[in-house]
């Protein structure tokens, strides 16, 4: 009976340190981590009617939860909070010397003066309460993606010309709900990216680029405890260019501004190794490059 009793003790412990080690899946969602994987894709956020789907090899590091990201949303709170707390004025002041020549009045001489008035709204101690409530919030809720872009990235070539550059984000995260023990996980943030690659000959253009600032907008919704499907959506205050330009003539410098979608898969096979798969929809219609892929495989600590 003792033989049995501690076989299955250490089973169930056994059981215990998958669930909480190696195995956790989706729930990892809610945790703190870091991840770095590397990435292989093409099209999407660089595409021209006419020309192939532009490789996108690159590197891609995440972190939810971390020291970095909660150190720049802290950084951009403490800015904003100490811009909040000063009052700043301007005032124009224009002084003329005015003299006769020919019998006519005419201005000789004018000077203009700018003086800048700083008052400050809150006290040091207001200022400084303010920022600690504010990193308490951000505490345990910040992420920060990043992906690096190179066209020979570790030697790879693949035929055509490949992106290089980054896109980058930084946001908060919230608990939307739970299916089972897993969470459904929303993240918002600030997003930049520069992704350019050379044109092909015959172009006007030297260059086929993309460029982005603005908001994004991630699901997470989990299937089963290794599966999670996401959604992706970065709204480009650069996408304003098609209404300002049109589309013909932003195509024909070679700058791609849209507001990309993005639909994926992932699968953690272990709380240390992770898969994805998106596709990328860079623009309205699935022709000419616009709809992209990016696989990805990785590590997480």
């Amino acid at each position: 009976m003792k033989s049995v009793s501690l076989a299955v003790a250490l089973l169930a412990a056994v059981s215990h340190a998958e669930d909480t080690r190696l195995f956790r899946g989706t729930t990892l969602l809610g945790g703190s981590w870091y991840q770095a994987g590397f990435a292989y894709g093409g099209g999407g956020l660089i595409h021209r009617p006419g020309v192939p789907a532009v490789p996108l090899t690159g590197l891609h590091f995440h972190e939810r939860h971390g020291v970095v990201s909660f150190g720049l949303a802290s950084l951009a709170a403490i800015i904003g909070t100490a811009l909040g707390a000063v009052d700043i004025k301007q005032k124009v002041e224009v002084y003329e010397v005015k003299g006769y020549i020919n019998g006519r009045e005419q201005v000789l001489e004018r000077t203009t003066t700018t003086t800048t008035t700083y008052t400050q709204t809150k006290s040091d101690e207001q200022v400084a309460q303010e920022i600690r409530q504010l990193q308490d919030g951000l505490s345990g809720g910040t992420w920060l993606d990043l992906t690096v872009y190179a066209d020979d990235l570790f030697g790879i070539k693949r035929g055509a010309p490949g992106g290089s550059g980054f896109d980058a984000a930084l946001g908060l995260d919230a608990v939307l709900g739970h299916l089972g023990a897993n969470p459904v996980v929303l993240d918002l943030g600030f997003q930049v990216a520069s992704v350019s690659a050379a044109a092909p000959a015959g172009l006007e253009a030297k260059q086929l680029t993309y460029a982005s600032v603005g908001f994004l907008g991630r699901l997470y919704v989990p299937v089963t405890r290794f599966l999670t499907l996401t959604a992706e959506f970065i709204l480009n205050f650069f996408s304003l260019e098609y209404l300002v330009e049109g589309f013909d003539e932003v195509e024909r410098a070679g700058r791609n501004v849209s507001s990309p979608l993005k639909l994926g898969v992932q699968t953690s096979l272990t709380d240390y190794v992770y898969l994805r798969a998106q596709g990328t929809l860079g623009g309205f219609g699935f022709t000419e490059g616009k709809l992209g892929f990016q696989l990805e495989a990785g590590v997480r600590l």
